[in-house]
């Protein structure tokens, strides 16, 4: 809860003092490379390590699918950017160099960080202050030199380095000294993996379909409407572990998916209805064309809001024991978005939002539907409006 708090704001800050410091087109740069780098290093930690769980981390394993994914994210960028289709770092291949080291290191901190987690001992709330150290030192780096989109990810990297060097120098030594643990199947982290893609998908597709100056919109309104999904997020991670020791079944399963569904319904309508309410303050902050910030953002909103909408069908499946049913739809989801992009090729940041809302909306639905088949549990409201499940 500490860490996400204190990420967000450090990713408000740093979003003010950008928005103020940089023209329209580095603007769209750095954000571009900072939502690329911070996408990649979420995707190449997914599923690695189980935090506070004795015995199931296996470090040598973990480090090197971590570091197989970075060379993966690699290859496929940088052959992009050779081949001219990643209009986004169109001219800029340092700073596409500059975001793929920052994903390194960003990654790399995710490792420190799960470690002294792995140990029952306190988070390491520096990584999490990353971010605000960055606002500071690009708000105060203004007077004295010209500050671009280039010089924006190289101090990113420059301060989680120096982050990593302090933080890290017990965890990396008592980690390499380690034996190495039997390899864990290829299957492992699988479910983790694709949630992570789905969430971050369209930053990831976003490099190849829009230049800095159309990027920009689309990034300052998802930066926004990421407030929808995180407090959706902590209150299904709160929940989680509620269902372990509780079978399927009409008496308690399915009365905590009940209250689960409503307070998703009830946080997740509260906080987009006054995202939606603040819009105007965003937009002078944002520093974003207006028409497209306006156009983007309730689109952004309603994406996020897929789960209040339809419930906590995904993590409903999981502990419900069709954690199968739950993987095949995200992939397949992944797949036909990625696939819609190139085949539409949107031009805009309202188009790129218009696939990205229908595909979440899409599959909360599937999930619900898959969810009321296997179970009888209605999502949301339909719960109690068919009496299948009950509050009390």
């Amino acid at each position: 809860m500490i860490r996400t708090v204190l990420l967000a704001s450090g990713w408000m800050a740093l979003f003010a003092v950008l928005s103020t410091t940089l023209e329209r087109p580095a603007l769209g740069h750095a954000f571009g490379a900072l939502a690329l780098a911070e996408g990649l290093a979420s995707l190449m930690m997914a599923g690695l390590f189980k935090a506070r769980q004795a015995g199931t981390l296996s470090w040598h394993d973990a480090l090197e699918r971590f570091l197989m994914r970075w060379v993966a994210a690699c290859a496929i960028f940088l052959g992009a950017l050779i081949g001219e289709a990643l209009p986004l770092f169109s001219g800029q291949p340092l700073l596409l160099i500059g975001a793929l080291g920052l994903a390194l290191c960003i990654g790399a901190l995710h490792i420190v960080e799960t470690y002294g987690r792995s140990l029952a001992g306190p988070v390491p709330v520096f990584p999490c202050l990353r971010l605000a150290i960055l606002a500071t030192i690009v708000y105060f780096s203004r007077p004295l030199a010209v500050v671009d989109a280039n010089a924006v990810v190289g101090l990113a990297g420059a301060t989680g380095l120096v982050i990593l060097l302090i933080q890290g120098r017990g965890p990396w030594h008592v980690m390499l000294q380690s034996p190495p643990e039997p390899a864990r199947p290829a299957s492992h982290g699988a479910l983790d993996l694709s949630a992570v893609g789905l969430r971050i998908v369209d930053l990831l597709i976003l490099p190849f379909l829009l230049p800095a100056p159309a990027a920009i919109g689309y990034l300052c309104a998802r930066a926004v409407a990421i407030a929808v999904e995180v407090p959706l997020m902590l209150l299904k991670q709160k929940s989680f572990r509620a269902f372990d020791n509780v079978e399927v079944g009409p008496a308690g399963f399915n009365n905590l998916a009940a209250r689960l569904n409503l307070g998703m319904l009830l946080v997740g309508g509260g906080v987009g209805m006054g995202v939606i309410a603040f819009a105007p303050y965003f937009e002078r902050v944002a520093g974003a064309p207006v028409a497209e910030f306006r156009e983007v953002l309730p689109l952004l909103v309603m994406a996020q809001m897929g789960p209040a909408l339809f419930g906590a069908a995904d993590l409903l499946l999981e502990r419900a024991g069709w954690q199968r049913d739950v993987f095949v739809t995200r992939t397949i989801g992944i797949v036909g978005v990625c696939a819609l992009a190139a085949a539409l090729d949107p031009d805009t940041g309202a188009a790129l939002a218009q696939i990205v809302v229908g595909l979440h909306l899409a599959l909360g639905a599937v999930m619900a539907s898959i969810l009321a088949w296997r179970t009888g549990i209605w999502p949301g409201l339909t719960a109690l409006l068919f009496r299948q499940i009950r509050l009390l």
